[in-house]
Order: structure tokens, then C-alpha cells, then sequence
């Protein structure tokens, strides 16, 4: 199996963690950049983990993993417009 390296971009050790256990069994060493990454904000998780990504992966030249996800309560009006 070949040994991977891929930036997972968080600052949560706990993510990190949790998907290094994953990983691991493909021969992929996930690791947390130093720096902080902008978080845009925008309509949809989708817009806002690509765009980090991007500048990421233009910064580091090499593969980055970024996730976000959203929570959403209408009746509460979360999130807010």
C-alpha cells in the first residue's frame, strides 16, 4: 500500500483524531496545517469548504480535505439571513 500525505484542514484535534483512525488503514497520513484558513461565509457548507480548500491547496501544493457542515432550526430562524 502506498503511504499518502494529506492536509486535513481544521484546527480541531478531535477531527483530526477521529479521521486519522480512517485513514490510517489506507496508508494515508492525515496532517493539520499550522496556519488558520479564512472561512468565508456563504449560502451552503458546500461553498464555504470549497473555497477554504482552494486557497489551501494553491498555498500548500499539495491534497487537502476540508469539511463543514451546517445546523439548520427554520422555526428558530437559524441560521439568521
Amino acid at each position: 500500500m502506498r503511504h499518502k500525505r494529506v492536509y486535513l484542514i481544521t484546527k480541531n484535534p478531535g477531527k483530526l483524531q477521529s479521521a486519522k483512525k480512517v485513514f490510517d488503514g489506507y496508508g494515508v497520513e492525515l496532517i493539520m496545517p499550522e496556519k488558520d484558513y479564512v472561512e468565508i461565509q456563504a449560502s451552503t457548507s458546500a461553498e464555504i469548504a470549497r473555497y477554504t480548500a482552494l486557497c489551501a491547496v494553491q498555498e500548500l501544493g499539495a491534497p487537502v480535505i476540508r469539511e463543514d457542515h451546517r445546523l439548520y432550526i427554520n422555526c428558530l430562524g437559524i441560521p439568521g439571513h
